[in-house]
């Protein structure tokens, strides 16, 4: 798929991956169901905000509250601190990625808020900090080898002056954890 300003790029399927965790919970049991989404600016935010909130509806889901990060550490802290204050409380927070997520399970810790029961968290990226955290981190994995393998032919054709074949984007896959429970 072509984008403004890059000759070739390899998008994963992110609405579908948001869709997949939102399956998730609410095959778990969860009802009350918050993001915190990233920038709305960015194509992997927009795609997994989109994906999460279709598949909720499709569940028959109501979107509980969203509100908007920046992928940063300090966005998740935040964005944490508004959503451990609604009354009642979310049995679930999806993260737009891993790090946002850390910033909920901080909060969570701090308001001696127990995961994965009562709260359930999810991230995305497969990061190295979804295993590093306690409890570890539910997320959606990218398989970045496949990734860099697909890039790297690419490459090469366009190197040797060869037409660049459509690439099919290796899937994301959801990676349960220690962060989520039934409800």
């Amino acid at each position: 798929m072509p984008i403004d300003g890059y000759g070739s790029v390899i998008l994963s399927r992110e609405a579908d991956a948001a869709g997949a965790v939102a399956d998730y919970l609410v095959a778990l049991g969860h009802q009350r169901i918050a993001m915190v989404t990233g920038p709305q600016t960015m194509i992997s935010a927009i795609e997994r905000r989109r994906g999460f909130i279709e598949a909720l509806d499709r569940n028959g889901v109501a979107f509980l509250h969203e509100i908007e990060g920046d992928y940063s550490l300090a966005s998740g802290v935040a964005a944490a601190e508004q959503l451990l204050s609604l009354s009642p409380l979310p049995t679930a927070i999806f993260a737009a990625n891993d790090i946002m997520a850390a910033g909920i399970l901080k909060v969570a810790s701090e308001r001696r808020i127990s995961v994965p029961r009562p709260l359930s968290v999810v991230g995305f990226d497969g990061s190295l900090v979804a295993e590093l955290l306690t409890p570890a981190l539910t997320t959606v994995a990218r398989p970045f080898g496949e990734m860099a393998e697909i890039a790297t032919h690419q490459l090469i054709d366009l190197v040797e002056g060869q037409p660049l074949p459509q690439a099919t984007p290796p899937p994301l896959r959801l990676v349960i954890a220690q962060s989520t429970a039934p409800v």
